[in-house]
């Protein structure tokens, strides 16, 4: 076996495991929520020549890549999360690779570390949907990769060129990774000669102004509509933060939201890692001079150019980039998934090579790996059962052949692969006035209380109190004909996942979880006679 291979082997066996650590019971599952369905229609649409969807989401390389996977694989939507978990995998051995060359880790080091931060809960969750984060991921790090380059000894402007390409594609896929600008530009800054940044700045602006400008034209030419996509764009950046249910602004000051969400659903020991990675950096910082002072004692002296030598601060501001300002904007744990990336990362390298725990630190690190795990299974793989194939089955079996479904997207992937006629009733609507048939038949479940759009109760979130007590207000309107328990509506990401939409604390959102799956989730089926 020569050199290179063993050096590499380590990359092979980290894919592996995280991919079965994903894959584990995930053909069982369906899509988890409205923004994972509605990227399945996208792609899907996209497939049949129709480009409605191409810019939901502001995400044109994301449902371009699912379009992809869905025609390549069969037409099955679970084939879909394959491709974006795969991405996502990616991504995180490409982050490990880069900080294995950086830190100087060892093959098997490398290997931990991958372990480490691939097992993390939400990135185990967001690996077994469909989200816009799987694809920017892989992206922003080859970004960052190209930034490191880009010093005052670099003048070729190669590196620019590819890390501004980089972001464009990263851009594509989540416009959230704008998050990353401000630290790149304040890196380009630092690192480059003020003629020189303005030089790169200008290119960078220049390069992504043509990947507009072509999804621009992309739109027009297949919708008609110059504003396509940047009309969405400017939507979502702007507008859509303002709560549907609530009402409020995008700005949000429960501060202690993520430190409440790593302890109860992460791993509460990167607290300890990132607090020895804060030790190492202010030991650099304040390094001891004894050759200024006339008295011959030590002082501490301010050594700005060596702590940026040390390739782990690089890393550090960058995450200190992304986690404070989003310490103040409206919460949902997506929005620190790359904080959470580095700190597991950052956590990794204080186990193995930090000052303060010498030898006991890998143990630490195993510990780490092992709890990992048992929240995956604990939060995950628990309600990973569900019911939306049973339910189609019922509806074939007693010859329906359309559904309205109210409050819940869930079961649209399982009646599109059965080719079930369906539509979706909107939030305020009269079954007479919309629809002629004597009989018809209405699919909801509790993801509607997620959604605020509850076929029997107007609201479940109304003055953020939890003690609704739903599935009553048409119990004599309308005749429930079948209940299935959803597992899968019980699973607590979705809830902390939907505070942004619903405007909760993490107290709230962890209150109305364990409401939910103390009541237990339902899907349910109801005949209405109009």
């Amino acid at each position: 076996m020569n050199t290179n291979y063993k050096n590499h082997f380590w990359l092979i066996a980290a894919f592996i495991f995280l991919f079965l650590l994903r894959f584990f019971r995930l053909s069982e599952l369906g899509l988890h929520d409205y923004d994972a369905v509605t990227n399945f229609l996208a792609a899907k649409k996209i497939i049949e020549g129709d480009f409605s969807m191409l810019f939901h989401h502001a995400a044109p390389f994301l449902h371009s890549f699912d379009a992809l996977f869905y025609v390549v694989f069969q037409n099955n939507f679970i084939n879909i999360v394959y491709g974006e978990a795969i991405l996502q995998i990616t991504a995180i051995l490409l982050l490990c690779f880069i900080l294995k060359k950086e830190w100087k880790f060892s093959a098997t080091a490398a290997f931990f570390l991958a372990i480490f931060v691939g097992s993390s809960p939400l990135l185990v969750y967001s690996g077994r949907c469909l989200t816009i984060d799987n694809g920017s991921l892989l992206f922003i790090f080859l970004t960052l990769n190209q930034l490191q380059k880009l010093t005052f000894k670099n003048k070729k402007h190669k590196s620019i060129i590819y890390l501004s390409i980089y972001f464009a594609i990263a851009f594509g896929f989540n416009y959230k990774s704008i998050l990353i600008l401000p630290f790149v530009f304040g890196y380009l800054f630092y690192n480059n000669s003020i003629l020189d940044f303005i030089k790169k700045t200008i290119i960078f602006g220049g390069i992504n102004i043509i990947f507009v400008g072509f999804w621009t034209l992309i739109g027009q030419f297949f919708l008609g509509k110059w504003t396509a996509y940047l009309g969405n764009l400017y939507y979502l950046i702007f507008e859509a933060h303002q709560r549907e249910v609530t009402g409020e602004s995008w700005v949000e000051f429960d501060l202690l939201y993520y430190f409440k969400y790593i302890f109860y659903f992460e791993n509460p020991l990167i607290w300890i890692g990132m607090g020895m990675v804060i030790f190492s950096i202010i030991k650099t910082f304040l390094k001891r001079n004894e050759n200024n002072n006339k008295e011959n004692t030590p002082i501490f002296s301010f050594d700005w150019n060596e702590l940026i030598n040390q390739k782990i601060i690089f890393w550090f501001l960058f995450l200190a980039s992304i986690a404070i300002p989003t310490l103040f904007l409206e919460k949902a744990p997506r929005i620190w998934i790359l904080v959470l990336m580095l700190a597991y990362a950052l956590s990794a390298w204080a186990f193995l090579f930090g000052e303060l725990l010498n030898k006991s630190g890998k143990w630490l690190l195993f510990l780490g790996i092992f709890y990992n795990c048992w929240l995956v299974m604990a939060h995950i793989y628990s309600y990973s059962d569900t019911s939306y194939q049973e339910t189609i089955s019922y509806l074939q079996e007693n010859k329906i052949t359309k559904i309205y479904l109210k409050g819940t997207l869930q079961p649209v992937p399982f009646l599109e692969n059965e080719k079930i006629n369906y539509e979706i009733l909107p939030q305020n609507f009269d079954t007479k006035n919309l629809i002629s048939d004597s009989v018809i038949y209405i699919l909801t479940d509790d993801y509607c209380v997620l959604a605020g759009d509850c076929l029997e109760a107007e609201t479940i979130m109304q003055d953020k109190k939890n003690s609704y007590s739903i599935r009553n207000k048409y119990a004599q309107k309308y005749q429930l004909v079948k209940e299935w328990k959803e597992p899968t509506l019980s699973e607590p990401f979705l809830y902390v996942e939907h505070s942004q939409y619903l405007g909760l604390n993490f107290s709230e959102s962890y209150d109305l979880w364990q409401k939910q799956a103390t009541d237990s989730t339902t899907i349910r089926l109801y005949k209405v006679f109009n």
